[in-house]
């Protein structure tokens, strides 16, 4: 029946239709599959006469979701989104969680093609709390990923994929996505770590073999960049051929230089420096390892922090709950300054001065990690600053803060006192 209305032809797609329809012993079926084929008839026929027999049909309770879902994709179809949103709307009041997940999803690309992407991540956010499922989580979760990107917010793309993750853990698609949108926004231990994982999932996946050389040539890991180059070559990428060929070029050779160290090994009376160099490399190849493992731990860690960052972004909470006093982790004490929605967090760590201001959203808050730079004995300015996100516990006992170009800790606060 849909090849033939591909096709366009109308006959033998009735004929088909007729012929299905026949076959099937229950009402809810049937009423199903008239749902379709008139949805057909008006998309491919352009038949209004179909639309109104379907309209007509969504009044049966017991199929009225699948039908209304027909109904709405006729009007988003002639780009009538507003009426398309609204009978999705109408449907989801009838659907189970999973399909009020998926259908609250349509409702939000609704809102995004009638210029209000901000509309659509509202009707996201406020679906969260109403299902239990994972199942219905995850949709909702991939969905939002998908309004950021409209709306050109690649972060928090990268976070709510992260946060699907949680209720996905064996999708490779989805692993593949986070990974790959989580390194565009130079996250990438938390990147490497997702493609570390797929591996395990799907072992010798080029695409992500490759990805995760780029990963490791990112977080300064040549001689793992090239094992994981070489191994994507091996299965037949031409893009690791030809990022091996320019890391190998950058680095001056890695594999290369063992042969020749061996070779030179078995001459007779080697140079001084061939022992030296050859313990040099290996040196070299344990410090990575060891690097590799600590980054694997720093991606762990931070996948912890964006999920939590996730939920602390659309749980609604009263008040400002970053507001009262902070201890860090060096004990030292430190206050939030709040105007509205702006944050304000001067501290100290390590011997640095650091101001976080930011954007306050429930328990969560986006902005950026300021360095104070001293010009003379008694002047200096807050400035320079990195992306950071930082996000209250739900009892409100800690604040954990993530600076994103340097994301090698999650700093976490412990509260001293409440808001007064």
């Amino acid at each position: 029946m849909i090849r033939a209305f591909r096709d366009s032809d109308f006959p033998t797609a009735k004929q088909a239709y007729e012929k299905h329809r026949e076959a099937m012993q229950s009402e809810e079926e049937q009423r199903e599959l008239d749902a379709h084929y008139l949805s057909l008839r008006y998309i491919r026929a352009a038949d209004s006469e179909a639309l109104a027999m379907l309209q007509e049909l969504s009044s049966h309770e017991s199929t009225k979701v699948s039908v209304l879902r027909f109904l709405a994709g006729c009007y988003w179809s002639t780009k009538d989104y507003s009426r398309a949103r609204k009978t999705f709307t109408e449907a989801r009041e009838s659907a189970d969680e999973v399909n009020a997940a998926r259908l609250t999803g349509r409702i939000a690309e609704c809102w995004e093609k009638e210029g209000s992407p901000d509309r659509g991540i509202e009707e996201l956010i406020g679906m969260i709390p109403k299902v239990e499922q994972g199942a219905a989580k995850l949709l909702l979760y991939k969905s939002m990923a998908s309004m950021y990107q409209a709306k050109g917010s690649e972060r928090l793309r990268a976070i709510a994929l992260e946060k699907a993750l949680e209720f996905g853990p064996n999708d490779k698609e989805l692993r593949f996505g986070a990974a790959y949108a989580e390194a565009k926004v130079k996250l990438h231990a938390v990147s490497a770590a997702n493609y570390d994982t797929l591996l395990t999932l799907e072992p010798g996946e080029v695409s992500a073999l490759n990805n995760l050389g780029v990963e490791c040539k990112s977080l300064d890991l040549p001689f793992k960049a090239i094992n994981y180059y070489k191994e994507a070559a091996g299965g037949g990428s031409t893009l690791a051929m030809a990022n091996l060929a320019n890391l190998l070029m950058d680095m001056g050779f890695g594999e290369e230089a063992d042969e020749q160290l061996s070779r030179a090994s078995e001459l007779p009376d080697p140079h001084e420096n061939v022992s030296s160099s050859k313990a040099q490399l290996q040196k070299s190849r344990r410090e990575e390892t060891e690097k590799w493992t600590k980054v694997v731990e720093t991606g762990t860690r931070q996948q912890g922090f964006l999920r939590e960052f996730a939920e602390a972004m659309i749980e609604e909470a009263t008040g400002n709950p970053f507001l009262g006093s902070w201890k860090l982790p060096d004990g030292g004490i430190c206050s939030v300054e709040s105007d509205g929605a702006r944050l304000c967090l001067d501290f100290s760590i390590a011997g640095a001065r650091r101001r976080f201001e930011a954007i306050v959203k429930n328990r969560s808050a986006e902005g950026r990690l300021l360095t104070w730079r001293q010009y003379s004995q008694d002047h200096g300015i807050f400035q320079e600053g990195n992306d950071a996100v930082a996000a209250v516990s739900s009892g409100g006992a800690t604040l954990s803060l993530l600076e994103l170009s340097d994301p090698s800790t999650v700093l976490q606060l412990t509260r001293m006192s409440e808001p007064t």
